[in-house]
């Protein structure tokens, strides 16, 4: 049997990977090596339930740790992202047997918080450039980061944010397959489908009752994430749904809209916003999608666009103003490629945006880490 070292504060630091696998006092993995812990409450949470390391993976760690020449990691949000993906994923097909569900994503949730706050425009270019063609899990984070910076603008609390959050990474947990399925389908949806379909805010909502979910908040969010104030929502088709359950239904739209799907190309990020206005604009009761133009941009970072120059840009960070905002410019007016890029400000004439094109059309190799500067 493997020797277990027991954590104690001083072995975890806020803001830095997890060094090894950490399991429970059964031998239960509880969370991988690489985590990020974010919050002081999370290391309580660590600590309160009695978590254990291999011994020999903690004596290594630390040897190495000691070791002065050991270069440190550079931040990467974008690896990050892609280990919240997997971290979920592993989290939700294999729920009905975990153990601590709500803390695992309450983690992962704390981590898409994390990150929105660290560097808020490469969470929108990961949700804007992201494949969500082979896999549905993508999208479910993309909502998430939505409505973590539409909660913030709004001012909920961290608390609400948190709610918000889980419920948007959960909110498809009953139909993980199907969506697999839906996503390489181009004829009509079949009736079993469609009921299918109609009920998984339900079904999503008692699996996560049955994994010991009991965020009220966080459950009715889930169950109501598709009903409409109008009442043509379902499945309850309901008028009155919380505010939380209106900010991942308007999020989860936008974000199927900017996304591809077999049976149709994405639609273009100013084009989605504008439907989404007109779809749900009536300010005097539903103030979120302006919020989300504002928060977003009309053209968001990791939108592709064509400038007044003929120069071909991805959108790096969002500007003064929702249609301004810092582009790297990847070719020349001819398109060739230049050779390391070039920052223009769209808030000048000379480089104003002239039109968004689609990110199939891109054929310039993108290093995403080195033009956010994080290489």
């Amino acid at each position: 049997m493997k020797q277990m070292h027991q954590l104690t504060l001083d072995d975890l630091k806020l803001n830095q990977p997890l060094q090894w696998d950490v399991y429970d006092a059964n031998g239960k993995l509880l969370l991988c090596k690489g985590y990020l812990v974010t919050r002081d409450s999370q290391l309580d949470s660590i600590i309160a339930r009695g978590m254990f390391v291999e011994s020999t993976a903690f004596i290594k760690s630390s040897s190495q740790s000691a070791q002065s020449a050991q270069p440190t990691q550079k931040f990467n949000p974008f690896w990050l992202w892609d280990d919240i993906q997997s971290k979920l994923t592993r989290c939700l097909r294999n729920m009905a047997k975990e153990e601590n569900v709500a803390f695992q994503i309450e983690s992962i949730a704390s981590l898409v918080q994390f990150l929105s706050e660290k560097d808020a425009d490469v969470g929108i270019s990961v949700m804007m450039m992201q494949d969500t063609i082979k896999t549905p899990m993508p999208h479910t984070i993309h909502v998430a980061i939505v409505c973590e910076l539409i909660g913030k603008r709004l001012g909920w609390e961290l608390h609400k944010r948190i709610s918000s959050v889980c419920a948007a990474l959960t909110m498809n947990v009953s139909m993980l397959e199907t969506h697999v399925r839906l996503l390489h389908q181009n004829t009509p949806l079949l009736p079993h489908q469609l009921e299918e379909i109609r009920s998984h805010p339900i079904r999503s909502y008692e699996m996560l009752q049955a994994a010991g979910i009991t965020n009220e908040d966080w459950l009715n969010a889930v169950r109501d994430h598709h009903e409409n104030k109008n009442g043509t929502g379902y499945p309850r088709e309901i008028k009155d749904s919380s505010d939380i359950a209106e900010l991942i239904h308007i999020a989860d739209v936008f974000c199927a809209k900017v996304a591809p799907r077999a049976h149709r190309k994405a639609i273009a990020p100013n084009q989605a916003a504008r439907e989404l206005f007109l779809e749900n604009g009536d300010q005097s009761t539903n103030q979120i999608p302006m919020l989300l133009i504002k928060e977003v941009g009309i053209y968001p970072p990791g939108a592709f666009v064509i400038l007044v120059n003929k120069e071909i840009a991805i959108v790096l960070r969002r500007g003064e103003s929702a249609n301004t905002p810092l582009v790297y410019s990847l070719t020349d007016p001819t398109g060739t490629p230049y050779a390391g890029g070039l920052k223009r400000d769209t808030s000048k004439k000379e480089f104003a945006i002239a039109s968004v094109i689609p990110r199939e059309k891109i054929t310039v190799r993108i290093n995403l880490p080195r033009i956010w500067g994080y290489e």
